[in-house]
């Protein structure tokens, strides 16, 4: 049944009265519930309206201390450059100021690498010599060790072959006691 398309049963007298009232109790019940909602609704959007004001106070408030801020960092900013120049200035000065004194000590230290080099050159003829000299002194001592080491080599085949002798000749005599 749709909303204003009510149809009521006639009577003697007119139309049936409790129906008349069932349904106007049911029209009253359906506009509360609908004006409980609406009232609700408008609860809800008073709320969110408040919320969307405060924030609007706070974003106002923090725009306003945004610009006062954007100026304090313009002001540093132009002091900072204008500083900058001249710690710029003084570094080219005391820069130029100190490769003159480093082009100095180059020189300086150019001339000691050179007579370094001397000194080196000289040193590495006397360290290839003693290098000659120790390497034949260790050629001649490893050929006298392996000189004592072929000797020692044959002095233990030697002894191997008449302990396998022995064993050998033991062996024999085993066997032949064995086949008595």
């Amino acid at each position: 049944m749709a909303k204003g398309n009510k149809v009521f049963d006639t009577e003697f007298s007119g139309f049936n009265k409790k129906q008349v009232n069932e349904y106007i109790e049911k029209l009253v019940s359906q506009y509360q519930q609908s004006l409980s909602e609406k009232a609700k609704e408008c609860d809800e959007l008073r709320a969110k309206n408040e919320q969307l004001a405060s924030k609007l106070n706070e974003l106002s408030t923090a725009y306003i201390q945004a610009q006062e801020e954007k100026t304090k960092i313009a002001d540093v900013l132009i002091n900072a450059e204008n500083t900058a120049k001249n710690i710029i200035a003084k570094a080219q000065e005391e820069s130029a100021k100190e490769r003159e004194r480093l082009s100095i000590q180059a020189d300086e230290k150019r001339m000691l690498i050179v007579d370094l080099n001397k000194i080196i050159r000289d040193m590495k003829l006397e360290v290839e010599e003693m290098i000659e000299n120790a390497k034949s002194s260790l050629d001649n001592a490893v050929n006298q060790i392996k000189e004592r080491m072929d000797a020692e080599k044959e002095q233990i085949i030697r002894r191997i072959e008449e302990i396998n002798a022995k064993y050998a000749e033991k062996e024999e005599v085993e066997e032949e006691a064995k086949e008595d």
